[in-house]
């Protein structure tokens, strides 16, 4: 379900197949927040790793609340988790959820992941989202 009510207006809905595109917005009355994770992988474990993301981190992701969208990206052996969030304090109470330190503590003993990893967060003031397909 869409909470942002600025989306809803722009058409985006529950069902992927719903939305119009595209969309170009400034926000100005919703507080959001982009938490971007970066690590790297064992690139002959990808297909790991894409599993482990479908099947263990949206789910963990779906779960929190304020938890607006989530990208998972990856050129290679570089990956980024780029979350969408309804308030700062929303991301700063993921940190503290039993279930995303269980995601993190299961990630790392996968083994699949190798160098270091960083996190940044920042505030989202504006969008524009083009003709993205639903199925990818």
């Amino acid at each position: 379900m869409v909470q942002w009510p600025w989306l809803r207006e722009a058409g985006y809905g529950s069902h992927p197949h719903s939305r119009r595109y595209p969309i170009d917005m400034e926000l100005t009355n919703d507080p959001t927040l982009v938490r971007v994770w970066r690590t790297q992988i064992d690139e002959a474990r990808a297909d790991e790793y894409e599993r482990f993301a479908r099947e263990r981190s949206l789910p963990m992701f779906q779960s929190q609340d304020g938890f607006v969208g989530v990208f998972f990206v990856r050129d290679g052996g570089e990956c980024a988790v780029i979350t969408l969030w309804d308030s700062a304090a929303a991301a700063e109470r993921l940190e503290s959820s039993a279930v995303y330190r269980q995601t993190v503590s299961a990630i790392t003993e996968a083994g699949f992941l190798v160098g270091t990893s960083s996190l940044e967060t920042m505030g989202l003031h504006g969008m524009w989202i083009g003709d993205v397909k639903p199925e990818l």
